[in-house]
């Protein structure tokens, strides 16, 4: 056995199984003296006792199984490994006096917490669980979070855990929970469930949301720079059924330079007759409201033309 494995919290590996040992483990005491560790846990995380046991390199034969509760249990007698979890904060009768332990730097936190987050965190949340409500908040003070802490009171479940006396819960929050899965990754897998941030969600609508756009937009970097001097963007856009923005995008991407702002009204100014859009850049199309013009101002003098012709042969013909 390991005997010297906790003498100090030096890597990571050790300050999750010390996070651990805070929710799961306890110490036996004979005469008032602590001389014996445990550890009970649910038969779904056998898993996590099974790499305590390879880890410390305890006998295999120290665990077994309590089928009325449905947990797997290991238990171990060694005087050097309880002196020093004694020492780090894992005391007989802890779960209400527990406190943050002094480690070293913020990776070891990390995956201390972790480690208490695998034995006493809410599955598919941030949340955690004790009965000592100043280790919650260290933990907030230490990672400055902004999470209410909430009591219940005894004989009322967090989560489905039955709480005795007060309980305490407090969510980790989104961040630190997901750094703390960045930074050891030899934890509880069931448990691990990277959430996404709210920056993460935008921009991953927004990623979505252009690719979309690129599908719909079928276009050469040739004729659209063409079209950018023929048309304003939003009718570019609305003739290949995108958004102004989505050209937009599609000019800075390919390094296209469109007219300064203003430039359509000037040249809307100047004269209406004179603005004639070329026939062969779209179809002719519902909204294109100049080409529509133009077209119905030329039919219109046509008919007019027309009109005096027939006027004039219908006079001559009167008059023989």
């Amino acid at each position: 056995m390991k005997e010297n494995y906790f003498d100090d919290i030096d890597i990571k590996e050790k300050s999750y199984w010390l996070g651990f040992l805070y929710a799961e483990g306890y110490i036996e005491t004979r005469n008032q003296k602590a001389y014996r560790l445990g550890i009970e846990i649910g038969k779904d995380d056998e898993i996590l006792i099974d790499r305590f046991i390879i880890t410390l390199d305890i006998d295999p034969n120290r665990k077994h199984y309590r089928e009325r509760d449905h947990t797997v249990v290991v238990k171990f007698v060694n005087k050097k490994i309880v002196k020093d979890l004694v020492r780090w904060g894992v005391v007989p009768r802890k779960s209400k006096i527990i406190e943050l332990p002094n480690l070293s730097n913020r990776k070891l936190y990390l995956a201390f917490l972790l480690g208490f987050y695998d034995g006493d965190g809410k599955t598919g949340t941030t949340r955690i669980i004790t009965g000592s409500k100043i280790f919650l908040e260290q933990i907030k003070s230490h990672f400055n979070l902004p999470f209410k802490i909430y009591e219940k009171r005894s004989r009322s479940f967090i989560g489905t855990r039955l709480i005795k006396g007060h309980g305490y819960s407090m969510s980790l929050g989104i961040e630190l929970y997901n750094e703390m899965l960045a930074n050891y990754h030899n934890s509880l897998q069931s448990k691990r469930h990277n959430f996404e941030t709210e920056e993460s969600r935008i921009a991953k609508i927004k990623a979505n949301a252009w690719r979309s756009n690129k599908k719909k937009f079928k276009i050469t970097k040739k004729k659209l720079e063409e079209l950018v001097w023929q048309l304003p963007l939003t009718k570019i856009g609305k003739n290949y059924g995108v958004s102004d923005k989505t050209v937009k995008k599609w000019c800075k991407k390919w390094g296209i330079s469109t007219p300064p702002r203003g430039y359509w009204s000037k040249k809307r100014m100047k004269s209406l007759k004179t603005f004639k859009e070329d026939k062969n850049i779209f179809p002719l199309a519902s909204g294109n409201k100049i080409y529509e013009y133009l077209e119905n101002k030329k039919n219109d003098d046509n008919s007019k033309d027309q009109k005096e012709i027939d006027e004039f042969a219908a006079k001559n013909s009167q008059n023989r």
